[in-house]
């Protein structure tokens, strides 16, 4: 007895099982089709077999997971950063000159923020209680223009302006397309500012200062992980800053009363 394994398939589906002969009168070699050129369902309709497929999946989330990784790396970057910045920050206020330690410990928060963030630049405005104005006491960055220093920002004025008087962070990512910009700076310093981070610092209820880091690297946008970042950083230095000037001014008032 013959096998029933016919090496071709005919277009009509019935078939005499056991004989390999074709059931229908008429049917023969030239109503054959070859059994290779069949879609069968372990191949898709491009043709591909499921080991392909397979294959080609398993290569997609290999790349999807390294994407990921590199995206967790870069976060461990940032959060290594901040803690070595915090670190910093305590340890200068912990210095035994602590009267000459604000300047140092706000240059501290302006570095750490922009090494953190991954900015380019980046000011430190205080505020002036008799005239309500912003002043620039630090600038630091790739592109630092030091005659910056001592400016004033008209009161109100200004994304930095808007955080003083909202005290609340703020990202802009298009600056010069925000009603909130000052542009009269960037034209006088042939400067462009094309992002911006911006960040109140509080502490004691008070308004220390503004944090702006400016120009993300390579082009790429702030997010808002890096304004909580930045937020965190302000509050906490803004914290060891007032306890710092709170100190000296309790250093102050014992020396004057011990001349009096």
């Amino acid at each position: 007895m013959a096998l029933w394994a016919p090496a071709t398939v005919d277009s009509d589906p019935i078939v005499r099982r056991g004989t390999g002969a074709w059931s229908r009168p008429g049917a023969g070699p030239r109503n054959r089709r070859p059994a290779e050129n069949l879609c069968f369902p372990w191949s898709n309709e491009f043709g591909m077999t499921e080991t392909a497929v397979s294959e080609q999946d398993r290569l997609e989330r290999l790349e999807r997971l390294r994407g990921e990784n590199r995206i967790l790396e870069a976060e461990a970057g940032v959060l290594r950063q901040f803690m070595e910045s915090m670190a910093r920050l305590i340890e200068a206020v912990e210095k035994p000159n602590r009267e000459a330690e604000a300047l140092t410990l706000l240059s501290q928060v302006l570095d750490s923020a922009i090494r953190a963030i991954g900015a380019r630049d980046g000011s430190l405005l205080v505020p002036d209680t008799g005239t309500g104005e912003l002043v620039f006491v630090l600038v630091q960055g790739a592109s630092t223009k030091t005659s910056l220093i001592g400016r004033r920002l008209p009161a109100g004025r200004g994304i930095a302006g808007w955080v003083a008087e909202n005290r609340r962070g703020t990202t802009v990512n298009n600056v010069p397309a925000d009603d909130r910009f000052y542009p009269e700076l960037d034209v006088e310093f042939d400067y462009r500012t094309s992002s911006l981070l911006a960040a109140p610092l509080l502490g004691g209820n008070r308004l220390l200062g503004v944090v702006e880091v400016v120009n993300k690297q390579d082009g790429k946008l702030f997010s808002t992980g890096n304004l909580t970042l930045l937020t965190l950083m302000c509050r906490f230095a803004g914290e060891l800053l007032h306890s710092l000037i709170s100190d000296v001014e309790l250093t102050k008032s014992m020396r004057r009363a011990e001349q009096a």
